[in-house]
């Protein structure tokens, strides 16, 4: 589907929209490590969405491409993961595909890339995974996709952590001070940093996505991430309405697909998936859900 046919489709409309998701093949770390999850196809996650109550779902590139096992695989980053996201979005109802990029590597090519997508009315926004790309998310200052996201009004979401200082979500915050008109989300709330939360009122730029709830929860709850005293920890439907209700105008729902569950080595922690996580988002108020899967959704996509 085209950008502007989107956006004739969703407005007035009300559905659920997930702001996070990955498809379109393989991550190789998790493959060649044996570590969940290794692939998703889209038309799978797709499914997964319809059963949930799901309307559309931005989605883009698992995050190891071919190009950090061996860059003579491809002529450029993600460059097989972003084809096959928009071959397999040209006949799957519901999906908008991101690009993913990897500032400092074969720039042009995927700046050449984004333009011939483009044109085609394709191209709703970026990806940066500044871990998978062993890069920095003050990396895309000085890139050529700076430029390109302001001079043409498309959104970016970068993925953030709390335990990769080239995944600082603070970053987020200093590159969305010097470009004002760039959307950017930072992904997974920022991992709950304290400061984050607090300053990113000040950013009429910036937003986050909760993604994945139920994830995040449990590794809080485990200690793997750092407790922020001003949430509500009591359960996964609490520490929600506790971050919606710190930033309504902000937040933005996903669920992170398939990243949902929690596997590690020989241990299943937590098993979730879209229909779990769109329960959660139900347990808000009718207008906290409708502002957290909607009404902020389209505010990100489009800059409306």
């Amino acid at each position: 589907m085209k950008k502007d046919e989107l956006r004739e489709e969703l407005i007035g409309i009300p559905c659920i929209i997930d702001c996070h998701t990955h498809s379109g093949g393989l991550d190789l770390h998790n493959f060649l490590n044996q570590s969940y999850p290794s692939a998703q196809n889209l038309p799978d996650l797709a499914l997964k969405e319809k059963l949930a109550g799901v309307g559309y779902f931005i989605t883009f590139a698992m995050p190891s491409t071919f190009y950090s096992l061996d860059a003579s695989l491809e002529s450029f980053p993600y460059e097989k993961a972003n084809k096959c996201l928009l071959f397999e979005s040209s006949f799957t109802k519901g999906a908008i595909p991101f690009l993913s990029i990897w500032p400092g590597e074969e720039e042009q090519k995927q700046l050449s890339f984004a333009k011939e997508v483009m044109s085609e009315g394709r191209l709703f926004g970026f990806k940066l995974h500044s871990v998978a790309t062993k890069t920095k998310i003050s990396d895309l200052e000085g890139s050529v996709f700076i430029d390109f996201l302001e001079k043409n009004n498309l959104p970016i979401i970068i993925h953030t952590d709390n335990h990769n200082e080239s995944a600082n979500p603070n970053l987020v915050l200093d590159l969305a001070e010097k470009h004002g008109k760039i959307r950017i989300s930072a992904a997974h709330v920022g991992y709950f940093d304290s400061h984050f939360l607090e300053e990113v009122g000040r950013f009429p730029n910036v937003f986050f996505d909760v993604s994945p709830l139920s994830r995040l929860f449990a590794k809080s709850t485990r200690g793997q991430i750092k407790i922020n005293p001003a949430l509500n920890y009591d359960s996964p439907s609490k520490l929600l309405e506790s971050i919606v209700g710190m930033h309504p105008d902000k937040a933005l729902w996903g669920t992170d697909e398939p990243w949902t569950s929690l596997i590690g080595k020989g241990e299943v922690i937590l098993r979730s998936d879209p229909t779990s996580e769109v329960k959660i988002l139900e347990s808000l108020p009718a207008s906290d859900k409708m502002k957290l899967s909607y009404v902020n959704p389209l505010k990100f996509i489009f800059g409306e």
